[in-house]
């Protein structure tokens, strides 16, 4: 087996590099924490957002099992409410008519009087 030639280099700062490798291993250890930390709020997420859709779904049921069990209801048409606040508005506008005739009638008479 061929030996293998060993050269030793001289590092100059050896205990500034050593500080300034294991800040950077302490970095990465904190980003890595941080992404677990991310992950397992995300997987918590979904499955708090499965549990919800679960019951949501439960709730639908629920509902449509209520609605059935109901007996059917007929509902006023909004054709009907619609023409009854046209006749409200014709009535309004009656009364703003006469409104505005007296009002003329006023005005006229101060005229007359001035």
């Amino acid at each position: 087996m061929k030996e293998e030639e060993l050269y030793y280099v001289s590092v100059t700062g050896a205990d500034e590099l050593r500080r300034e490798i294991l800040t950077s291993s302490r970095n990465v250890l904190e980003i890595m924490k941080n992404y677990e930390r991310f992950k397992s709020a995300n997987l918590t997420r979904l499955h708090e957002t499965e549990k919800l859709k679960v019951k949501v779904r439960e709730i639908y049921r629920l509902i449509n099992k209520l609605k059935s069990s109901l007996p059917p209801i007929k509902v006023p048409k909004a054709k009907k409410a619609r023409e009854q606040a046209v006749k409200r508005d014709d009535r309004g506008d009656a009364a703003l008519d006469s409104l505005e005739a007296e009002l003329h009638e006023i005005d006229r008479k101060l005229n007359s009087l001035g």
